[in-house]
This record gives C-alpha cells, structure tokens and sequence, in this order.
C-alpha cells in the first residue's frame, strides 16, 4: 500500500517539475494546481524591447521566467531572485549572472535578498526590469527605488485561481494527505473552495515561508514551515509519513 501522497499546490508547470524530481526521489506526489499562470504576450514583448537597455531584471518566480521563453537571456548583466526555483529556471533559460539568496539562507524572501542586491550595488540611475505577475509585494522595489534605481515594472503573467475538481478536493481533504503550500493567494483559494464545514484541523501541511505557516494556521489547519528546497522538502515528508505510522 502506498504512503499517503504531498500534494503539490503550485502552478501546473512548476509543480510536475517538482513531482517529477520528489517521485524520482521516491516519493507519492500528487499535483492539484490551486493557482493558473498565462503569458501576457504583449507584455513579454515590451519586456525584451527593453532588455538591451536594462541593467538588471527582478524574477518574482519561475513562471516569470517562462513566461518570457526563449531570447538573449546571457546579455543580461544581473538577474535577481528570492527562490531556488526562481533561480534555477533562470540558469536553465541561460542566464549567467544571478543574485539570489544562498541554499543555507534561512529563508527565501525579499528581506534576505535585499542586502545582497545593496552589495552588487551602487543602483543609482541604472535601469532595472521588474518581471513579475499581477499584484504581490512592492517592498523590494520601493528598497531599490529609494536608492535612486530606475524601475520598470511589467507584469508578464497573470495569475487566477484554478479550477478545481470538487471530488478531488473532498477526497484530498479527507486525507490523509501532506499539503505543500506555496502561496498565501493559493492557500486562500483552497480555504474559499472546500466543502461548507471541512474540519481544517484533520489537514495537514507544509509551508514554504512563515508568513504562509501564520495565514494557514489562523484558519485551523496543522502546518509548519518548510523551505522550499527538494531535500527538504523530501525529508518532511517522510518525516511526517513516519509519525503518522504510529497514530
């Protein structure tokens, strides 16, 4: 009999990434996107017309990444990004020089990388692309901004909540199952789309940054942090597999 599965929350080309390379590592994945990306294709466009003249780009995560596809990704003089996944889609894409929190960073945000995009620095006057999706949090360029950076943002994918199997979702509420939560807008969609009173306290999960373990743990679920590193990620799991053994 097979161990109860991690379900994978991310968007669907992030998560058969990560599914491909946790089952690969012997784990039971099961993907349920809670979140949709799409390319904005006019956006793209603008975004390479400006690529000559940028400094450096700003990655809010892998579907930035491909959401721009194929192009002179070795011209750009800096990439910047908070998360591994981030990082490691901008090297397949052929990026040369990343500034990105190190794996033994104690987490992957904007507060962690901000000192080491100050250390490449000065920014005054030089221009950066800001690539990311609608919406999300502005306090690294308003860092960048201060300092006398030219900016210009463009969101070159969209976000929007998936459409979800209503049995699946009942069945993988039930569990038992793993949740690995990515996303506060995600987590926000699964609280909104289960069944009228789901016993949040029978799920469990993992969270791939604190303030996502907070938000997940005011709604009742059984949550703690994680990041998002496969080693790590794999080995909660398997933690978790082992514990719930002896319930």
């Amino acid at each position: 009999m097979s161990p109860a599965p991690l379900v994978l929350t991310r968007p669907a080309a992030q998560a058969d990434e990560w599914a491909a390379a946790l089952r690969a590592a012997g784990l039971n994945v099961q993907c349920f996107p809670l979140l949709s990306t799409t390319a904005d294709a006019a956006v793209c466009a603008q975004a390479w017309s400006l690529w000559a003249q940028a400094d450096a780009a700003f990655f809010s995560s892998p579907a930035a990444v491909h959401a721009l596809g194929d192009g002179p990704w070795a011209s750009l003089p800096c990439a910047a990004c908070v998360g591994p996944g981030t990082a490691a889609a901008l090297r397949r894409a052929g990026a040369r020089h990343l500034i990105t929190p190190p794996p033994e960073a104690g987490q992957f945000d904007s507060e962690q990388l901000w000192p080491l995009i100050e250390e490449a620095g000065p920014w005054q006057g030089r221009h950066w692309l800001w690539l990311r999706g609608d919406g999300g949090r502005d306090w690294l360029l308003e860092r960048l901004r201060e300092g006398g950076a030219r900016l210009t943002p463009l969101s070159v994918y969209r976000r929007a909540p998936a459409l979800l199997d209503p049995d699946a979702l009942q069945r993988l509420l039930a569990g038992p199952a793993l949740w690995l939560l990515s996303s506060s807008e995600a987590l926000d969609h699964l609280l909104a789309s289960a069944p009228p009173g789901t016993d949040w306290t029978r799920v469990q999960a993992l969270a791939t940054h604190p303030r996502i373990e907070q938000r997940a743990g005011r709604a009742g679920l059984r949550v703690r942090s994680v990041r998002p590193l496969l080693p790590e990620v794999a080995e909660a799991w398997r933690h978790w597999v082992r514990i719930s053994s002896h319930d």
